[in-house]
């Protein structure tokens, strides 16, 4: 209430969900339900609570040193729209004839690695295919899609950073890369690293994720984030490849410096903006007031909450050195799904719709 009304004696003064005005908070707090008047102040005010900090989950700023997330189709897909400038790059003409000279150099390594034996490396194959259909599209898609290209780039300079350790480990007996395809990578990484910095989206995630160091222990919480999401239906196998992938190339090298410290860095921050989005969709549920009916982000809410509920651990471990006072708004957000489901009727069972997954606001 104090904040509310300091806000209005001040409204240049920034606070969040309250200047600017939030105005799904606005309508939530006037359309709070007749019976919850009559329990008193008390009980009006926890539930205020309850919507401000929602709220506040619904406005958490993406880490640039991390992919962010959209909803395309029911699903949390990794954001591809290009900013006016990464287009502007890819149409340079320059930057378009390397582009094709980095596709036919990739073609090459293809075909080789298509008739070699990749025994301890069976991650190549995948990388560079993906990567040849990616610089072989139109100026448009290579783009949109340009911190994908960067995120190959990265997990195929970490090979080659592993396979430099084993030729310098005298005493290991694993599998060293094909010379052929070894002395091939290494000019097209190099050649790759220019093109991709010539893009100011991959420019910014490259330079983030160099700055942003992370604790080892964070990477399997962030792999079975993306995991369990992917199968909770919630996240495409194709990104779940992408982000885990990076996780993968990070475990197996020095996180203190090289491409597998950036590997790490965008692999956790990620995961960590997909917490962000999931947090967001569902407090949405949580804020948002409508007399319509259910819509089909009604089921998206749904399956977050239950993402978020069985991925608790993770989630907890990856946001507790969060801002102060976001990761108790984040376990009260979670501990509030949980009471919800257990009050979800059972099949069969007819009972008022459940306003946060739905938007409709019950009866009074």
């Amino acid at each position: 209430w104090t904040n509310w009304y300091d806000a209005r004696l001040d409204p240049s003064r920034p606070i969040p969900c309250y200047n600017p005005p939030d105005e799904n908070l606005e309508r939530a707090r006037i359309l709070l339900p007749k019976e919850l008047w009559k329990q008193g102040p008390a009980a009006v005010n926890e539930e205020i609570k309850r919507l401000v900090e929602a709220c506040k989950l619904r406005h958490i700023k993406p880490l640039r040193s991390g992919y962010s997330f959209e909803i395309q189709a029911g699903k949390y897909r990794i954001s591809r729209r290009p900013g006016g400038d990464d287009l502007a790059a890819a149409l340079a003409p320059p930057v378009a004839a390397l582009g094709r000279a980095l596709a036919g150099q990739t073609r090459e390594i293809a075909e080789i690695v298509k008739n070699t034996d990749m025994y301890g490396w069976e991650e190549v194959p995948g990388i560079v295919d993906d990567l040849e259909k990616a610089l072989s599209a139109d100026a448009e898609e290579i783009a949109a899609n340009i911190t994908i290209i960067w995120n190959y780039l990265v997990r195929l300079s970490a090979i080659l950073e592993k396979d430099e350790r084993r030729r310098a480990d005298s005493k290991t007996n694993q599998p060293v890369l094909n010379e052929d395809i070894r002395d091939r990578l290494s000019p097209l990484i190099t050649s790759l690293s220019a093109f991709v910095r010539k893009f100011p989206s991959a420019r910014e995630l490259d330079d983030e994720s160099r700055a942003y160091k992370v604790r080892e222990a964070l990477l399997d919480p962030s792999r079975r984030v993306f995991t369990s999401a992917g199968a909770q239906g919630l996240l495409s196998e194709n990104d779940r490849e992408l982000l885990t992938g990076l996780l993968k190339a990070a475990s197996e090298g020095k996180l203190v410096d090289g491409q597998a410290g950036k590997a790490a860095s965008a692999g956790v921050s990620s995961a960590r903006n997909l917490i962000y989005k999931a947090l967001e969709i569902v407090a949405t549920g949580y804020v948002a007031v409508s007399l319509q009916a259910a819509t089909p982000d009604s089921i998206l809410i749904q399956k977050t909450a239950d993402w978020i509920i069985s991925a608790e651990q993770y989630i907890m471990e990856l946001t507790k050195d969060d801002t102060p006072g976001r990761a108790v708004s984040i376990r009260d957000l979670i501990n509030d799904l949980r009471k919800k489901r257990q009050q979800r009727p059972k099949p069969g069972e007819a009972s008022e719709p459940d306003a946060p997954a739905s938007g409709k606001r019950r009866k009074s």
